[in-house]
């Protein structure tokens, strides 16, 4: 844009010089009269008047250049230890461990009796213990539930049993009234009911063991003669 506008401008300068160049020489040979004279005068002319007119072009601002970081070799150190000589362990005394006996008692616990028996009253009641195998027997007392028994005999339907409680007590108690143990020996009949004289009772049999020494302990006599140690 600024070289045209400057060949412009210098176009206009030649063609001035040229028309004056063109008025001398015309003029050299001969005086002007006055007329002429006064057409010489130059007058006014409108050239033409360049003009500066700024255009503003967009241009890309340019990037500053991301700077790239360079990596440096970095040096790391190492030491080297380099042994100057062996330590020589100084011997230290071990100490001797000698044992030493120490007692300590030992408590075995006593055996403890188990209880046995071959049944036990499971009537949450009670039952009572009678002298005969029959309703409305004598009773001799009264057993709580719970009681252990050991069996010695019955009746030919089984519907009692002839029994021997922990007091060496003995009686007859109805079958359904206790629990025998499924383990316990089945007891032999010992009562057997026969056609007696009015006045007079059954007669039933007590077993071999119902003797303690020269005295016998049945069901036949009471109770109290029996000593409470009576091993049966």
């Amino acid at each position: 844009m600024f070289h045209r506008r400057f060949v412009f401008r210098r176009l206009i300068g030649l063609v001035v010089a040229a028309a004056l160049a063109v008025i001398v020489a015309a003029c050299a040979p001969r005086a002007l009269t006055r007329e002429e004279a006064m057409t010489l005068i130059p007058t006014k002319m409108d050239w033409p008047t360049a003009t500066l007119t700024r255009t503003f072009t967009s241009s890309p601002t340019p990037i500053p250049p991301t700077p790239t970081a360079t990596p440096t070799r970095t040096i790391t150190p190492s030491l080297t230890f380099t042994p100057t000589g062996t330590p020589t362990p100084i011997p230290s005394a071990t100490p001797t461990w000698t044992p030493t006996l120490t007692f300590t008692p030992t408590f075995t616990p006593a055996a403890t009796a188990t209880p046995t028996g071959d049944a036990f009253v499971a009537n949450s009641v009670g039952v009572g213990l009678y002298l005969e195998p029959r309703i409305g027997a004598t009773e001799l007392r009264f057993l709580t539930y719970g009681t252990r028994l050991w069996l010695i005999g019955t009746r030919p339907d089984h519907q009692w049993y002839e029994v021997r409680t922990e007091r060496a007590e003995w009686g007859w108690v109805p079958a359904n009234y206790i629990y025998v143990y499924p383990d316990a020996a089945y007891p032999q009949i010992t009562w057997l009911e026969t056609a007696q004289p009015p006045g007079l009772t059954p007669q039933f049999f007590s077993p071999p063991f119902g003797f303690c020494g020269d005295q016998i302990c049945n069901q036949a006599e009471s109770n109290a003669t029996c000593p409470a140690d009576c091993p049966f």
